[in-house]
C-alpha cells in the first residue's frame, strides 16, 4: 500500500490536480468580479427603466387637477361638462419600452444563473481535495474516483461553458440599449452604434495582428 509506485503516482496526480483546479479557479474568480460588476450596472439600468412601465402619478395628479378646474369654470358659467371631457388618456406602454425591459431582464437573469453555476463549480473544487486518505493506494483509488466523478458530473464543461453564457447575458443588454438608444434620440443611437462598430474592430485588428507584432 505505501510502495513506491503509489507515492509517485500520488505526486504526480496532486501536482497535475492542483494545476489544473488553479486555472479553474483562477477563471472563476475572474468569472465572478466580472458577473458582480456586471449584474450592478445591469440593476441600475433595470431600475432606471421600470419607472417608464408604471404611470406617472405626478403627471395623473396634474390632470386631476386641471380636471377639477376646468369643472368648476365650466359649473360657474352654468354649464355641466360631459364627464368624458375629463377623463385622461389611459396608459400605455410603448413597445420599444418592453422590449428593452424584456432584454434586460434576460440578461439579469442569465447573469445570475451563470454566478449561481459559477458557485457552484467552486465548491465542487473545493470538495474534490476534501477528506483524502493518508495511504498512498487508498488515496490514488479515491482521486480517480472524485475524478471520474467529476468528468461525469460536467464540472469541466460546465467551467468552459461560464464565459459563454455570460456573453449570452451582454448581448441581450447592448441589443436592448440600442433600442432603447433609438427610442430616445436618433443621435445617441447613431453614437451608440458607431462606438460599437469601432471597438469591435478594433478587436479584430488587435486580435488579427497580435500574432505578427509579437513572433
Amino acid at each position: 500500500d505505501d510502495g513506491p509506485l503509489w507515492v509517485k503516482y500520488v505526486e504526480k496526480a496532486q501536482e497535475h490536480d492542483d494545476a489544473l483546479f488553479k486555472r479553474w479557479n483562477e477563471e472563476i474568480d475572474v468569472f465572478l468580479i466580472f458577473t458582480g460588476l456586471f449584474s450592478a450596472v445591469l440593476s441600475a439600468f433595470i431600475i432606471a427603466s421600470m419607472a417608464s412601465l408604471q404611470p406617472d402619478s405626478g403627471q395623473a395628479t396634474a390632470d386631476g387637477l386641471a380636471a377639477i378646474s376646468a369643472q368648476l369654470v365650466a359649473l360657474s358659467g352654468g354649464t355641466v361638462p360631459p364627464t368624458s371631457a375629463f377623463q385622461s388618456a389611459p396608459f400605455q406602454i410603448s413597445a420599444s419600452t418592453l422590449i428593452v425591459n424584456i432584454l434586460w431582464f434576460i440578461s439579469l437573469f442569465v447573469s445570475l444563473l451563470s454566478a449561481v453555476a459559477a458557485m457552484l463549480a467552486k465548491e465542487w473544487l473545493r470538495e474534490y481535495n476534501e477528506h483524502v486518505s493518508c495511504v498512498p493506494r487508498e488515496r490514488v483509488l479515491q482521486r480517480q474516483l472524485r475524478f471520474e466523478c467529476l468528468n461525469a458530473w460536467k464540472v469541466p464543461s460546465i467551467i468552459s461553458f461560464l464565459p459563454l453564457a455570460i456573453h449570452g447575458a451582454v448581448f441581450p443588454f447592448f441589443t436592448g440599449l440600442v433600442v432603447y438608444a433609438q427610442s430616445v434620440s436618433w443621435v445617441l443611437f447613431s453614437i451608440i452604434v458607431l462606438t460599437v462598430l469601432v471597438v469591435a474592430f478594433a478587436l479584430y485588428t488587435g486580435s488579427a495582428m497580435a500574432p505578427i507584432l509579437w513572433v
